[in-house]
């Protein structure tokens, strides 16, 4: 179980490493689409949930997708329980999200692998209503907040569905606690690290931030620092946050789209410093 596969990113490599470590077992996401996602993925025996033909509809199958998400909000945590899944013996969920919230039977052992408490819903609460443009006062922007409070109810009951809770770091796992109020035992990405080897002598002269370009990952601090201090930045990555950012920068920085394995191992091994400012 998967929060929904429409463009690639950290969350989905760890994917690719639970798929293989189980390839004949089916894979359920509440979206799908082909077109946007290498073509390895469409070999899996992928389910999708209800909220995929209304994907379509509103036009939330494509690279931009974060801007028309936000539509489907109120339906995730019924889209996670519409899935019958009585019949495994098994579940494995990769959560973000909602994908933790859902309904197995009595004696079905479900693993959830957290990769973060959902954001949005706890501690990016006004960043996030502001940049949806639910943030301002009067109906609309109480409604934003009585979605979120909703959410966040529904959030921490699915939290405590899972039989055990993995963490990916010992950020997340305080994070879990915090929050959850449950413990979670920590197992780190399973993701390949080869090639990722660090260079004595960098021979670049830029500062690197790279990712997907959303709210929370505040570039835009990144971009102040970088623009106050004279200092070369390479903004490696795509997402609803990219229009803004280009506004936001000076003739300093300079943004790339998702660059090629080879490429951005390059990009990385040679920068000065590696920027994440969350």
């Amino acid at each position: 179980m998967h929060e929904y596969l429409i463009w690639p990113g950290g969350s989905e490599k760890v994917l690719q490493e639970l798929v293989a470590f189980a390839p004949q077992a089916p894979l359920y996401v509440s979206l799908f689409s082909a077109h946007t996602l290498p073509p390895s993925w469409q070999e899996l025996s992928i389910h999708t949930s209800f909220l995929q033909g209304w994907a379509k509809w509103l036009g939330v199958l494509r690279p931009d997708y974060h801007a028309r998400l936000k539509y489907l909000l109120p339906w995730m945590p019924l889209a996670y329980e519409s899935f019958d899944l009585s019949g495994y013996d098994c579940v494995i969920s990769s959560s973000h999200a909602f994908a933790k919230g859902i309904l197995t039977g009595a004696s079905t052992l479900h693993l959830s692998y957290i990769h973060s408490p959902t954001r949005y819903l706890w501690e990016n609460r006004e960043l996030y209503l502001q940049r949806e443009g639910l943030g301002r006062s009067g109906p609309v922007g109480a409604i934003g907040q009585w979605l979120l409070h909703r959410l966040r109810q529904w959030d921490f009951l699915a939290a405590q569905r899972p039989d055990l809770l993995i963490a990916n770091s010992q950020h997340i796992r305080r994070r879990i606690a915090k929050l959850y109020r449950r413990e979670a035992v920590v197992i780190y990405p399973p993701v390949p690290l080869q090639g990722l080897e660090p260079v004595a002598d960098p021979s670049a002269d830029y500062d690197l931030v790279a990712g997907r370009l959303v709210p929370y990952k505040r570039v835009d601090l990144a971009i102040a620092a970088c623009e106050r201090l004279g200092r070369r930045l390479l903004v490696v990555g795509e997402g609803p946050e990219l229009a803004r950012l280009k506004r936001l920068a000076g003739p300093q920085v300079e943004f790339l789209p998702h660059q090629p394995p080879d490429r951005f191992r390059e990009l990385l091994a040679n920068c000065r410093l590696l920027l994440f400012p969350w």
